[in-house]
């Protein structure tokens, strides 16, 4: 390329090169916590032109979110935030996911340029996360031979195909409940073992702090001639365990528990209708009771 101020003299001669235009089609992981440093491969075609220190991916806003509230409307901040891109002998880019803590679950869209300017037309779908935290599981065991639905509680749970549930070294495909909650179906095991089980937005490459969950055999569950395994909060027949009255899960260990109280306060009279969301309030997951105050007469208004 050279530059020419009176149409005959030209100067400043300069090399262009001319390239392909790129296209992107997916990414490897699909998310990345928002703490920032995960390196991340593109795919796609006509990624090897342009040069070094000319190539970028950029992480942008999607133009649409999930129905279900499962992706919240990023912050501006996230909108078109560009790094550096490094090429692979395959033809692919590497980049480095950014940091952003405003984030706590958004869906993004990864674009590349080759000259640092013009920036592809098609974009692969991106999660960037807070940190994913698994707070509760339930129930906390099941049988050897799998095919238990498990529920995992907790935060900053992104759908797509990146989000797995771990249980020891096997992960298996979870799906998106609402924004605290998830499921799973339990992966089966050669023996009788106690594992950790943790959740992953990107395939588990980067992981919660993992729970103990515990296999039984389905056959030893409760056997009928020593009637002990079911413990002290229920009774065995036809080699089940039938708990009493607010217990359940193997052995009838799990006792109800409760995450959300609205509202928190009443009348000392009694009338107010509460609403409780928990664990196991009616002898399955993740239930809501609505039942009327009954008054005490021993409490005052504060």
């Amino acid at each position: 390329v050279g530059l020419s101020f009176n149409g005959q003299q030209i100067t400043a001669v300069s090399n262009f090169t001319y390239y392909e235009p790129p296209s992107v089609n997916r990414t490897e992981p699909t998310a990345c916590p928002a703490s920032g440093g995960r390196i991340i491969t593109v795919s796609g075609t006509a990624l090897s032109g342009g040069a070094n220190g000319t190539r970028f991916c950029r992480f942008g806003a999607a133009q649409q979110t999930n129905g279900n509230n499962v992706f919240f409307a990023p912050p501006a901040a996230v909108s078109n935030m560009s790094v550096p891109a490094t090429i692979t002998g395959g033809g692919q880019l590497l980049c480095e996911c950014p940091y952003n803590p405003l984030v706590t679950v958004s869906a993004l869209v990864v674009e590349v340029s080759l000259n640092g300017q013009e920036y592809t037309t098609n974009q692969a779908p991106f999660v960037l996360h807070a940190p994913i935290r698994l707070a509760a599981v339930a129930p906390k065991s099941g049988s050897l031979i799998g095919e238990d639905l498990v529920y995992g509680v907790g935060e900053n749970f992104a759908a797509g195909e990146g989000l797995v549930m771990v249980f020891g070294t096997q992960a298996v495909p979870a799906t998106v409940v609402n924004s605290g909650l998830i499921q799973a179906l339990s992966p089966s095991v050669a023996s009788l073992s106690t594992v950790s089980l943790f959740v992953s937005n990107n395939g588990g490459i980067d992981q919660s702090a993992p729970l103990d969950y515990t296999y039984y055999s389905e056959g030893d569950t409760c056997p009928v001639s020593s009637g002990t395994t079911c413990g002290a909060h229920g009774t065995c027949a036809s080699s089940k365990c039938e708990c009493n009255r607010g217990y359940s899960g193997l052995g009838c260990t799990l006792l109800p528990s409760i995450s959300f109280v609205f509202p928190s306060l009443g009348y000392a009279v009694g009338g107010t209708t509460v609403t409780l969301r928990g664990l196991f309030l009616s002898g399955g997951c993740c239930t809501s009771l609505t039942a009327p105050f009954v008054s005490d007469s021993t409490k005052q208004a504060q």
